[in-house]
Protein backbone atom coordinates (compact mmCIF):
# COMPACT_ATOMS: atom_id res chain seq x y z
CA UNK A 1 0.00 0.00 0.00
CA UNK A 2 3.02 2.27 0.50
CA UNK A 3 3.54 2.78 -3.22
CA UNK A 4 -0.14 2.87 -4.09
CA UNK A 5 -1.93 6.13 -4.73
CA UNK A 6 -5.47 6.53 -3.48
CA UNK A 7 -8.08 9.17 -4.02
CA UNK A 8 -9.27 11.16 -1.03
CA UNK A 9 -12.71 9.56 -1.40
CA UNK A 10 -11.20 6.08 -1.67
CA UNK A 11 -9.09 6.43 1.45
CA UNK A 12 -12.08 7.92 3.32
CA UNK A 13 -14.20 4.88 2.40
CA UNK A 14 -11.41 2.67 3.74
CA UNK A 15 -11.07 4.71 6.96
CA UNK A 16 -13.74 7.34 7.70
CA UNK A 17 -11.77 8.67 10.72
CA UNK A 18 -9.09 10.41 8.66
CA UNK A 19 -10.66 13.80 9.46
CA UNK A 20 -10.97 13.08 13.16
CA UNK A 21 -8.08 15.44 14.06
CA UNK A 22 -9.25 18.24 11.75
CA UNK A 23 -9.51 21.46 13.80
CA UNK A 24 -11.87 24.18 12.59
CA UNK A 25 -12.71 27.64 14.02
CA UNK A 26 -15.41 27.83 16.68
CA UNK A 27 -18.77 28.17 14.97
CA UNK A 28 -17.72 26.49 11.73
CA UNK A 29 -19.55 23.32 10.70
CA UNK A 30 -16.85 20.63 10.62
CA UNK A 31 -19.09 18.04 8.92
CA UNK A 32 -20.00 20.50 6.17
CA UNK A 33 -16.30 21.19 5.58
CA UNK A 34 -15.47 17.47 5.39
CA UNK A 35 -18.33 16.88 2.97
CA UNK A 36 -17.14 19.78 0.78
CA UNK A 37 -13.59 18.38 0.72
CA UNK A 38 -14.95 14.97 -0.36
CA UNK A 39 -17.30 16.53 -2.93
CA UNK A 40 -14.78 18.90 -4.51
CA UNK A 41 -11.61 16.78 -4.22
CA UNK A 42 -12.94 13.23 -3.93
CA UNK A 43 -11.39 11.98 -7.17
CA UNK A 44 -7.94 13.50 -6.58
CA UNK A 45 -5.15 11.26 -5.28
CA UNK A 46 -3.57 12.14 -1.94
CA UNK A 47 0.10 12.51 -1.02
CA UNK A 48 -0.20 10.27 2.04
CA UNK A 49 -1.83 6.97 1.12
CA UNK A 50 -1.68 5.46 4.62
CA UNK A 51 -4.81 6.44 6.58
CA UNK A 52 -3.04 6.85 9.93
CA UNK A 53 -0.35 9.06 8.38
CA UNK A 54 -2.95 11.15 6.54
CA UNK A 55 -5.03 11.54 9.74
CA UNK A 56 -1.98 12.78 11.69
CA UNK A 57 -0.96 15.10 8.84
CA UNK A 58 -4.45 16.62 8.62
CA UNK A 59 -4.42 17.29 12.38
CA UNK A 60 -0.97 18.91 12.32
CA UNK A 61 -1.81 20.98 9.24
CA UNK A 62 -5.12 22.27 10.66
CA UNK A 63 -3.47 23.24 13.96
CA UNK A 64 -0.77 25.16 12.10
CA UNK A 65 -3.49 27.07 10.18
CA UNK A 66 -5.74 27.64 13.23
CA UNK A 67 -4.91 31.32 13.84
CA UNK A 68 -5.33 32.30 10.19
CA UNK A 69 -8.60 30.40 9.79
CA UNK A 70 -10.01 31.81 13.04
CA UNK A 71 -9.27 35.37 11.94
CA UNK A 72 -10.71 34.75 8.49
CA UNK A 73 -13.82 33.22 10.07
CA UNK A 74 -14.22 36.21 12.44
CA UNK A 75 -13.93 38.64 9.52
CA UNK A 76 -16.51 36.67 7.53
CA UNK A 77 -19.01 36.96 10.42
CA UNK A 78 -18.84 40.76 10.70
CA UNK A 79 -22.15 42.39 9.90
CA UNK A 80 -22.04 45.67 8.01
CA UNK A 81 -23.95 47.71 5.47
CA UNK A 82 -22.16 47.50 2.09
CA UNK A 83 -23.57 50.89 1.08
CA UNK A 84 -22.05 52.69 4.06
CA UNK A 85 -18.43 53.71 4.47
CA UNK A 86 -18.76 55.78 7.63
CA UNK A 87 -19.96 54.67 11.04
CA UNK A 88 -19.09 56.83 14.02
CA UNK A 89 -20.42 55.96 17.46
CA UNK A 90 -19.77 58.02 20.57
CA UNK A 91 -20.73 57.93 24.21
CA UNK A 92 -20.64 60.96 26.50
CA UNK A 93 -20.84 60.88 30.27
CA UNK A 94 -21.65 64.07 32.18
CA UNK A 95 -21.04 64.05 35.90
CA UNK A 96 -21.53 66.74 38.51
CA UNK A 97 -22.09 67.09 42.23
CA UNK A 98 -24.28 69.32 44.33
CA UNK A 99 -24.26 70.23 47.98
CA UNK A 100 -26.34 72.55 50.08
CA UNK A 101 -26.65 73.19 53.80
CA UNK A 102 -28.39 75.67 56.02
CA UNK A 103 -29.44 76.34 59.58
CA UNK A 104 -31.74 78.74 61.37
CA UNK A 105 -32.90 79.84 64.81
CA UNK A 106 -36.23 81.17 65.93
CA UNK A 107 -36.98 82.75 69.30
CA UNK A 108 -40.24 83.51 71.00
CA UNK A 109 -41.06 85.31 74.21
CA UNK A 110 -44.25 86.47 75.91
CA UNK A 111 -45.88 87.68 79.12
CA UNK A 112 -49.19 86.55 80.50
CA UNK A 113 -51.45 87.64 83.32
CA UNK A 114 -54.25 85.44 84.65
CA UNK A 115 -56.91 86.87 86.91
CA UNK A 116 -59.51 84.74 88.64
CA UNK A 117 -62.77 86.34 89.68
CA UNK A 118 -65.43 85.01 91.98
CA UNK A 119 -68.88 86.11 93.09
CA UNK A 120 -70.45 85.68 96.46
CA UNK A 121 -73.49 83.43 96.96
CA UNK A 122 -75.70 86.45 97.47
CA UNK A 123 -74.13 88.76 94.92
CA UNK A 124 -74.03 88.92 91.17
CA UNK A 125 -70.88 91.09 91.01
CA UNK A 126 -67.51 89.48 90.33
CA UNK A 127 -64.52 90.41 92.35
CA UNK A 128 -60.87 89.52 91.90
CA UNK A 129 -59.93 86.44 93.86
CA UNK A 130 -56.34 85.88 92.71
CA UNK A 131 -54.03 86.99 89.97
CA UNK A 132 -50.87 85.41 88.52
CA UNK A 133 -48.39 86.63 85.96
CA UNK A 134 -45.79 84.82 83.91
CA UNK A 135 -43.38 85.22 81.06
CA UNK A 136 -41.75 82.76 78.71
CA UNK A 137 -38.73 82.64 76.43
CA UNK A 138 -38.05 79.89 73.86
CA UNK A 139 -35.51 79.12 71.14
CA UNK A 140 -35.90 76.64 68.27
CA UNK A 141 -32.88 75.66 66.15
CA UNK A 142 -33.12 73.71 62.90
CA UNK A 143 -30.56 72.74 60.27
CA UNK A 144 -30.52 70.81 57.00
CA UNK A 145 -27.90 69.56 54.56
CA UNK A 146 -27.99 67.68 51.25
CA UNK A 147 -25.32 66.43 48.86
CA UNK A 148 -25.24 64.10 45.85
CA UNK A 149 -23.77 63.23 42.47
CA UNK A 150 -25.63 63.62 39.19
CA UNK A 151 -24.59 61.45 36.23
CA UNK A 152 -26.08 61.29 32.75
CA UNK A 153 -24.95 59.26 29.74
CA UNK A 154 -25.69 60.09 26.11
CA UNK A 155 -24.90 58.17 22.97
CA UNK A 156 -24.79 59.24 19.36
CA UNK A 157 -24.23 57.61 15.99
CA UNK A 158 -23.52 59.05 12.57
CA UNK A 159 -23.33 56.68 9.62
CA UNK A 160 -23.83 56.49 5.90
CA UNK A 161 -21.93 57.31 2.73
CA UNK A 162 -19.57 60.28 3.12
CA UNK A 163 -19.52 60.73 -0.64
CA UNK A 164 -16.01 59.67 -1.66
CA UNK A 165 -17.46 56.71 -3.58
CA UNK A 166 -20.83 56.14 -5.21
CA UNK A 167 -23.24 53.48 -4.03
CA UNK A 168 -22.66 51.58 -7.29
CA UNK A 169 -18.87 51.52 -6.67
CA UNK A 170 -19.44 50.25 -3.15
CA UNK A 171 -21.74 47.49 -4.42
CA UNK A 172 -19.15 46.50 -7.01
CA UNK A 173 -16.49 46.27 -4.30
CA UNK A 174 -18.82 44.17 -2.15
CA UNK A 175 -19.33 41.70 -5.01
CA UNK A 176 -15.55 41.37 -5.36
CA UNK A 177 -15.06 40.78 -1.62
CA UNK A 178 -18.00 38.44 -0.97
CA UNK A 179 -16.50 35.33 -2.66
CA UNK A 180 -13.36 35.70 -0.53
CA UNK A 181 -15.52 35.33 2.57
CA UNK A 182 -16.35 31.72 1.65
CA UNK A 183 -13.99 30.25 4.24
CA UNK A 184 -15.12 26.69 3.51
CA UNK A 185 -13.97 27.03 -0.09
CA UNK A 186 -10.74 28.71 1.07
CA UNK A 187 -9.86 25.76 3.33
CA UNK A 188 -10.76 23.24 0.62
CA UNK A 189 -8.34 24.98 -1.75
CA UNK A 190 -5.61 24.90 0.89
CA UNK A 191 -6.31 21.20 1.48
CA UNK A 192 -5.99 20.55 -2.24
CA UNK A 193 -2.65 22.34 -2.46
CA UNK A 194 -1.27 20.59 0.62
CA UNK A 195 -2.56 17.02 0.35
CA UNK A 196 -3.58 16.30 -3.24
CA UNK A 197 -1.47 15.17 -6.15
CA UNK A 198 -2.19 17.72 -8.86
CA UNK A 199 -1.79 15.32 -11.79
CA UNK A 200 -4.87 14.49 -13.82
Amino acid sequence: MANTTLSILGIYKFDDTIFENLNVPAGMNKEALINKILLDLGELNVVYSKPDVLKAAIGTWSISRAITWSRMWAVAQIEYNPLENYDRQETWTDQGSHQKSGSGNSQSSGNSTVTEKVAGFNSESLVNARQSTGNGLGTVTNSESESGTDTSTRTGRTHGNIGVTTSQQMLESELQVAPKLDIYNWIVEEFKQYFCIMVY
